[in-house]
């Protein structure tokens, strides 16, 4: 599965959030929605954890429960042209 079917899409320029960029788990802002990266996370068009600051991007997300509540997870981030 390429994270390409996921529900949610947002598109803009991230912003790393509450841990640094080029961790391997963390969460990034776009246009004021929070959403988190993992391992399973597949990262496109040369892009890293590393790159992410400032990058615009697109990203496809699924929703995710757990016990702090409701949050996205992204499956795909790539460079939005």
């Amino acid at each position: 599965d390429d994270g390409s079917d996921a529900p949610y899409e947002f598109d803009g320029v991230a912003t790393c959030s509450t841990t640094p960029c080029g961790s391997p788990t963390g969460s990034i802002v776009v246009r004021g929605v929070t959403v988190q990266y993992d391992a399973n996370t597949r990262f496109e068009d040369g892009l890293t954890t590393a790159t992410l600051n400032g990058a615009r991007v697109e990203v496809k997300a699924i929703a995710q429960s757990g016990s702090g509540g409701t949050t996205l997870l992204a499956t795909r981030i790539e460079l939005d042209d």
